[in-house]
């Protein structure tokens, strides 16, 4: 954690643990809160959230890869652990 990070935490016993939350400067008395009764809801949560930001992103993307040469685009590429790059455009 630095200056000004949040982060999530599970706490309590069991195979699906209730998920809690610390932000700093978040508010009075910065103490941590509940976020999700359950491991399992915050997992979906973000699937959920996570995908539908990729159903938006998509379109924009295929589009991009339509453009012809000289035409002004964005540029998208996907950086590897290795330090290799694919899929630029």
């Amino acid at each position: 954690m630095h200056q000004g990070y949040q982060f999530d935490f599970l706490r309590g016993p069991g195979p699906d643990p209730e998920v809690w939350s610390y932000c700093e400067g978040g508010g009075p008395g910065q103490v941590p809160t509940l976020s999700f009764a359950r491991f399992t809801d915050w997992l979906q949560a973000h699937v959920t959230q996570q995908t539908e930001a990729w159903a938006r992103l998509v379109p924009m993307y295929d589009a991009e890869k339509q453009k012809g040469p000289g035409e002004r685009r964005l540029y998208f590429s996907r950086r590897h652990p290795d330090g290799s790059v694919t899929d630029e455009l």
